[in-house]
């Protein structure tokens, strides 16, 4: 057998039967999908590929997808939607008891904004990395894909118990490419974060999440949509009963537009299942039809034609795409002119062309094919479909330049289409003109993208909102990028996005910055570290609403999606004139008015009564917040261990390392804290110091440092002596000499 026959690909199945006849025939599940109230069951996994024709001739498959991932699209905003208010309000509102799930490109679990106050708990409670192969003593995933971490193996990591190393192939930072990195930790931290760590510019509890208290289930994908599907029902699995919000800050501009799609429908089964349940997708970022018009929408009358024209822009790293959706009762041909003149097709409705080359006059190896693919009369009732695919050559890229793809309409009726791009910010519609001509031209309507078109999930477009103290940002209208609505059909019934949030400039959690080996984090304190960052799109206003609804789970467990979004809908604050719904949903998110409402309406109090559909589920006892003014100290960096090891070799060396044990956390705390001693440890460039340090040989613990840094470092212990306890200041009298000799090589200081 050839072996790239038998390699398994990923699938979803939408079936009605038994799902042992699937695996007869070679299927195996991913997952096994709750009962729900959809047609068909939909079911992720993987196939062999010279099975597939077994798995289409079974009866009661009703169809087989191979679809395209989707991609990844705070002090002042959370004061933008009254959070905060909430956070400090009697009683708080923070989201304990309630599971926020992420499933995203994945998550620094070492970040302090997603450890527990006792500073020995995981806020994470379940991890699933999806891209791992298992090796020994690891748990294999759902259906054998990636790998799990439970909590008890987060917390001993987050302890040190078990070397960090051990995980570091679970986390964010090792193989998300540049494009992505770090995209969860900051949607994370936007819903949950709890703004612990410091940094050289403000001090603890400034970057705090929505929901600070809730915990946290985290998949780690590449948003294949298989993976996805599978990983919804993980969260709701690891959820056992309490209520749950998963965001999706992710989505694609492909597909009906229509809420149809596999992803679509199995997002609206969960969610009407049971009460205390929400999924919030971001709308997309591809509604500047300026800059980046991806939708284009038209007539074709009568036997007539129309040329639609889109431009490539050089070194697309995958395939690029053109989606066409016409009547489903009318009939459409389509051809492609390519850069070089080559014209493939056309497609006849119904008929498939290629693959052919589009630029046969390069080597082989560079020639880019493409496919014309129609699909009609779809089984589900969708519109009639043209898929242009423009593949990437082995070596290089899609070529650049102009395309012109050509609609015929071979009979005497009208055929309204639309079409989009993929990857839009790469392959672009001609944009509007002023005054408009006669070309067809990019359209940002319909541009809400999947899985955001689903009935049952709440979409999230992305408002402006102020972004400093000097208020630099100061317009509070949409941002250009936001997705927009209406749906192309049953628009009505399903109005997308539904509400709009803060996503402009966002500042949250940032990964790679903390506690990684060989980073300034692993032996610096947090004000010397960038532990925040800012980013922008819909997939930061998405976790704003995510939090938000955890802040109103916790205040009654068991609402349905419906009461969700009445509460959400009817507390909004209203949008800037002119507030066209196909852009901004209900207007602007306000959870206290939210959760006001909740309480106005008698289903208030954290209880689960009140039309919810069913029993609250049992929670945990809120603990309260800590004490007032304690904030967390975290464990110990590896790094500041090594140093202790290394001084407990020297002459004298296990005192010294006992007194620095002793004192680490209060100076740490000072030059988070404090800013004439932190200005005096930046001067005497103490991060840098400190990471030479730990990168010295085992066997020396001195290095080299220049007059202007010893200089500046005496200033630093000399504040340390003012602003400290009175047990440090004994000690740095008693035993600093000696210690700032060891580490320095420098004369005996006085005290």
């Amino acid at each position: 057998m050839d072996p790239a026959r038998s390699e398994r690909i990923e699938i979803i199945v939408r079936f009605t039967g038994d799902l042992s006849d699937l695996v007869d025939v070679g299927f195996l599940s991913m997952t096994v999908a709750e009962p729900g109230r959809e047609r068909f069951h939909i079911v992720p996994g993987s196939i062999p590929v010279d099975r597939l024709d077994d798995l289409a001739g079974v009866e009661h498959v009703v169809s087989i997808s191979d679809p395209e991932p989707y991609r990844p699209l705070l002090d002042f905003s959370i004061p933008e939607i009254r959070a905060d208010l909430l956070h400090s309000g009697s009683p708080t509102r923070k989201g304990q008891g309630v599971v926020i799930g992420i499933i995203d490109s994945g998550i620094d679990w070492r970040h302090r904004d997603f450890v527990g106050f006792d500073d020995r708990t995981s806020r994470i409670t379940a991890l699933w990395d999806q891209l791992l192969k298992p090796e020994a003593g690891e748990t294999a995933g759902p259906g054998g894909v990636g790998v799990t971490y439970d909590q008890h193996a987060l917390d001993q990591a987050v302890q040190g118990v078990v070397p960090v190393n051990s995980l570091d192939r679970g986390t964010v930072r090792d193989t998300e490419d540049e494009h992505s990195k770090g995209h969860g930790t900051h949607v994370a931290g936007i819903a949950a974060g709890d703004g612990s760590s410091a940094g050289c510019c403000h001090g603890p509890d400034t970057y705090v999440g929505v929901a600070p208290r809730a915990s946290l289930v985290m998949v780690r994908s590449d948003l294949g949509q298989a993976r996805v599907i599978a990983g919804i029902d993980f969260i709701l699995a690891q959820a056992a009963g309490r209520p749950v919000v998963i965001n999706m800050s992710f989505g694609n501009t492909l597909g009906p537009h229509d809420g149809t799609g596999d992803m679509e429908e199995h997002i609206n089964s969960v969610v009407l299942a049971q009460p205390g349940r929400a999924v919030v997708v971001a709308a997309g970022n591809s509604g500047d039809v300026k800059t980046q018009p991806c939708h284009v929408a038209a007539t074709v009358a009568g036997n007539d034609s129309v040329d639609v024209a889109f431009t490539t822009v050089d070194g697309i790293r995958g395939r690029a795409f053109v989606d066409v959706w016409y009547a489903r009762a009318g009939q459409l041909t389509v051809s492609l002119t390519c850069p070089d003149g080559t014209v493939i097709g056309p497609a006849t409705h119904g008929n498939d062309v290629g693959p052919s080359p589009a630029n046969p006059g390069a080597a082989a190896a560079s020639q880019a094919m493409v496919t014309l693919t129609s699909a009609i009369n779809d089984v589900l009732g969708r519109d009639n479909q043209h898929l242009v695919r423009i593949g990437k050559p082995t070596k290089g890229s899609v070529p650049a330049g102009s395309w012109k793809l050509t609609l015929a309409n071979p009979t005497g009726t009208p055929v309204a289409f639309h079409a989009w791009t993929s990857p839009f910010e790469f392959v672009n519609f001609l944009p509007p003109v002023e005054p408009p001509d006669a070309k067809i031209r990019g359209s940002a309507d319909s541009t809400v993208g999947s899985p955001g078109t689903a009935a049952q999930a709440i979409t999230v477009a992305n408002h402006a909102s102020r972004t400093g103290c000097c208020d630099l940002w100061p317009s509070t209208d949409i941002e250009p990028s936001s997705s927009r609505g209406p749906l192309v059909r049953d628009a009505a019934a399903n109005p997308k996005p539904n509400i709009a949030a803060p996503g402009l400039l966002i500042t949250a959690a940032n990964a790679d910055a903390a506690n990684l080996p060989g980073k300034c984090c692993d032996c610096c304190p947090d004000a010397c570290c960038t532990l925040y960052v800012d980013k922008t799109g819909t997939s930061m206003a998405a976790p704003h609403v995510t939090g938000a609804i955890a802040l109103m789970l916790e205040e009654k467990h068991d609402l349905t999606r419906a009461q969700i979004l009445k509460f959400l809908s009817d507390s909004a604050r209203a949008a800037p004139a002119p507030a066209d719904p196909n852009t901004w949903g209900a207007g602007k998110l306000d959870v206290k008015g939210a959760v006001d409402a909740i309480r106005a309406a008698g289903g208030g109090g954290g209880g689960g009564g009140g039309g919810g559909g069913g029993p609250a589920p049992v929670l945990p006892a809120y603990a309260g917040p800590p004490p007032a003014g304690a904030h967390r100290r975290s464990p110990i960096p590896g790094g500041f261990l090594e140093l202790r090891g290394q001084l407990a070799a020297l002459p004298d060396g296990e005192r010294l390392a006992a007194v620095a044990s002793r004192h680490f956390s209060e100076v740490r705390r000072l030059i988070n804290t404090n800013r004439r001693v932190a200005a005096m440890w930046h001067r005497a460039r103490g991060p840098a110091l400190l990471h030479r340090l730990f990168a010295a040989e085992t066997h020396r613990c001195c290095i080299a440092v220049g007059s202007a840094e010893r200089r500046y470092f005496e200033r630093f212990v000399g504040q340390l002596e003012l602003y400290g306890s009175p047990r440090l200041r004994a000690a740095i009298a008693l035993d600093g000499p000696a210690l700032f000799a060891v580490l320095l090589g420098a004369p005996a200081m006085s005290s």
